[in-house]
């Protein structure tokens, strides 16, 4: 009788969470590149098609939410696709308690997202200049206290991400998306270029996705305008590192053969937020993190005569932000600073700090439902790295929209991050249908 009584609240749940309350938005978005200079990817593809789903469905105490994007590029040389699942959850309301399970995006500290630094969330990655988040994939427990809130996370399941993709065809590697960082094509042995050959080693599924992560988090209210925060978090870093080991050939072609395989590293991420509301419509918010690699390397890769291996050094940020908002028009003005995380020596399958000392400026105006546009500024005083990015939308009716823009960057310091992509300046423009 208690199966049957199990079996049938089960059911009855089951039934009323999808005879529950709804929100659906799906899209598909066409979008036309035109490039002002030469990109730096060649056969980098030039239209894109997005496709884009977010739902939220809420019965009693659980809510399930599932934020997922697919973009495609038809006319590139690789028909590499991307996909990303921002969020993917589903969460359990407990009086002053949340219980959540699956993929969901920390928002521990707000001005990470600002500033792209992909530390605790990772990044979408279909445009290095887009603010898009990807969360962590977690088991996770809120609770509210009179004037504090305590979070921790735990999790064995890691998703890395993905974006900008990239794949071997032949012994090369190869993206289909403009703003992939892809390695050198050939190397220098006596003055004479060979090309490189690429061997892409996929190490057991189970070392990339069964990683073990536990964070947490206190926010302790200052008054009814002020809060402070502070986090951990050991987990895996979003994107994965290289290992990469090979030598020179020359028996039935002259080339350099070189095997690479992708591991997973932890790493520590410590931070503290202050937040104060200064008026009705302006706000104030500084922060403190800091990012230490575990530095373990990949045991089991076996190097050859050639030794590539990635470099691992300490981060720390200071940033501050001050935002105006009134729903209509949006300005935020910037400012972070690299304490630590010096680059000294060239990673050649890593990456990079994107920002020294810089500042932004970011403005939004909506001249009524239909008609709006946005810019956003970053400034490097140290690199003297500009990074720009314009929007403009007209939503024609409830379905169609219609959006234009451009995206300028100028690095003319060879050891910058954006020093890549400096030839991907470009004018777009998008038509979406949205259900």
């Amino acid at each position: 009788m208690s199966e049957r009584r199990c079996v049938c609240s089960f059911l009855v749940c089951l039934t009323s969470f999808f005879c529950s309350k709804s929100w659906s938005k799906g899209s598909i978005t066409y979008g036309n590149i035109q490039f002002l200079n030469e990109p730096q990817l060649d056969g980098a593809g030039s239209q894109w098609v997005d496709f884009s789903y977010l739902t939220k469905k809420e019965s009693g105490r659980f809510l399930l939410v599932a934020d997922v994007d697919l973009r495609i590029y038809p006319d590139a040389k690789s028909s590499t696709a991307m996909l990303s699942a921002g969020e993917l959850y589903v969460d359990y309301h407990m009086g002053s308690s949340n219980l959540s399970f699956g993929r969901r995006i920390l928002d521990w500290d707000p001005t990470e997202k600002y500033w792209n630094l992909g530390n605790l969330n990772a990044q979408r990655g279909f445009n290095l200049l887009e603010q898009d988040q990807e969360g962590i994939m977690a088991l996770r427990l809120t609770r509210n206290f009179s004037n504090f809130r305590g979070e921790i996370f735990g999790s064995f399941v890691h998703i890395p991400q993905l974006n900008p993709s990239l794949s071997v065809e032949e012994g090369r590697i190869v993206s289909s998306n403009p703003w992939a960082k892809l390695p050198p094509r050939s190397a220098g042995l006596q003055g004479v270029e060979i090309p490189i050959y690429y061997d892409l080693e996929i190490p057991a599924y189970k070392n990339l996705l069964l990683q073990p992560a536990v964070g947490g988090r206190v926010k302790v209210d200052l008054g009814k305008r002020s809060w402070m925060s502070a986090h951990y978090a050991w987990k895996p870093e979003n994107t994965l590192r290289i290992n990469a080991t090979g030598y020179y050939e020359q028996d039935t072609v002259e080339r350099a053969y070189v095997r690479a395989r992708p591991f997973v590293n932890h790493h520590q991420v410590a931070g503290a937020v202050f937040f104060t509301q200064m008026s009705e419509n302006s706000s104030f918010q500084a922060g403190y993190v800091n990012i230490k690699p575990d530095k373990k390397g990949d045991d089991g890769f076996k190097f050859e005569s050639l030794k590539i291996q990635p470099n691992y050094y300490d981060e720390a940020y200071a940033r501050a932000a001050i935002v105006w908002d009134n729903k209509i028009s949006t300005i935020s003005l910037n400012g972070i600073e690299r304490l630590k995380g010096e680059v000294k020596e060239e990673d050649i399958l890593g990456t990079k700090p994107k920002w020294k000392r810089a500042v932004g400026v970011y403005l939004k105006h909506s001249f009524n439902d239909a008609l709006g546009l946005s810019g956003d500024w970053k400034y490097d005083t140290v690199l003297k790295d500009i990074v720009l990015k314009q929007d403009a939308w007209w939503n024609i009716d409830k379905h169609l929209s219609l959006g234009i823009g451009m995206e300028l960057i100028q690095s003319p310091k060879s050891y910058s991050f954006w020093n890549y992509v400096r030839s991907n300046d470009s004018f777009y423009s998008s038509a979406t249908y949205s259900f």
